[in-house]
């Protein structure tokens, strides 16, 4: 699976952390976006952030795509809003 790097701010949200993506999943990965909470879709990743691992969710908002960043993924890559970070992505796969 094709994994894309790159360099992000990471953004403050109003559910959480986010860094904004310069493709689109559903184009670079053939992939489809899932339910992943009620009004709420997204493609399942895998990656790294400043050499952090973890699985989580890119989701749209406003024609973009936002990875998203859990407060604990976070906390263990030592960043905050604000920060630019590294980050490696490729599309997790189902089981």
């Amino acid at each position: 699976m094709k994994q894309q790097s790159f360099e992000a701010v990471l953004l403050s949200g109003h559910k959480q952390d986010a860094g904004e993506l310069l493709v689109d999943p559903a184009v670079e990965w053939d992939s489809r976006a899932v339910p992943i909470a009620t009004g709420r879709r997204g493609h399942r990743v895998s990656g790294r952030i400043n050499d952090v691992a973890f699985e989580g969710w890119v989701v749209a908002r406003s024609k973009r795509h936002y990875v998203l960043v859990e407060d604990e993924v976070r906390e263990r890559a030592g960043v905050a809003a604000g920060d630019r970070v590294r980050v490696m992505l490729a599309a997790a796969v189902h089981p």
